[in-house]
């Protein structure tokens, strides 16, 4: 599979993250959830990953945090800060593409 990602529709979920990593996220960062077969059983745990809006543009480098497991592979889920870097809540729908980052 390719590290780049196109998506759409992507929904955002208000879930809260169950740690795969130690670290409890603030509200306010940038973090997303891969579905289970991407994070790899924890591997990209920590990882960067740049999105862009591709209606708008705007892009926003969030860091992978959790396993979304409601989600396709390809789908991604964004804490509501990454998310509203890219859009507004009112949307929920956010057409998007994706990649790692170094």
């Amino acid at each position: 599979h390719s590290d780049s990602v196109s998506q759409n529709p992507l929904s955002l979920s208000l879930s809260v993250f169950v740690a795969l990593t130690i670290v409890v996220p603030d509200p306010q960062d940038y973090i997303v959830a891969l579905s289970y077969t991407q994070v790899d059983g924890g591997a990209h745990c920590g990882q960067k990953v740049q999105l862009t809006n591709t209606d708008n543009g705007k892009t926003v480098t969030a860091t992978v945090a959790d396993t979304c497991p409601g989600c396709e592979w390809g789908a991604i889920d964004l804490s509501e800060a990454a998310f509203l870097q890219l859009g507004t809540l009112d949307q929920g729908v956010l057409p998007l593409s994706w990649h790692y980052v170094s």
